[in-house]
């Protein structure tokens, strides 16, 4: 009995080594071929990524620009400065373009020809 035993342990310990061995190589070899991985995961997904990056820039931005105009507004003197500035274009806004009907057609005009202009259409 105590020679099966001993058979055994050693039909496992060399099963364990050869699986152990599979494993290494297996380890060895990707990461030996890890830059190809990468280039096939990249040519394989490269919208998908180029759209990510875009997005999670996007988001950085805005919270940067959020984050500085935080900032800004901490300032007292300034924040009145862009309430009044933002006020007095509003007024000069409603006189210069809403008040006449000729105004009133020159703003849609020129906001059909910026339409034009991305769209990329002559009017």
């Amino acid at each position: 009995m105590d020679d099966q035993k001993s058979v055994d342990t050693t039909t496992n310990e060399t099963v364990e080594s050869d699986r152990l061995q599979k494993i290494k190589e297996k380890l060895i070899n990707t990461f030996a071929n890890f830059p190809d991985y990468i280039s096939q995961f990249y040519q394989t997904y490269q919208r998908q990524l180029k759209v990510i990056g875009s997005l999670i820039l996007i988001i950085l931005t805005f919270r940067l620009i959020l984050g500085f105009l935080e900032a800004l507004e901490g300032i007292t003197t300034l924040s009145i400065s862009f309430e009044l500035i933002g006020m007095g274009y509003s007024v000069w806004f409603v006189y210069r373009y809403l008040l006449r009907k000729s105004n009133r057609q020159e703003l849609l005009d020129k906001i059909q020809g910026i339409k034009a202009e991305i769209v990329g259409k002559k009017s």
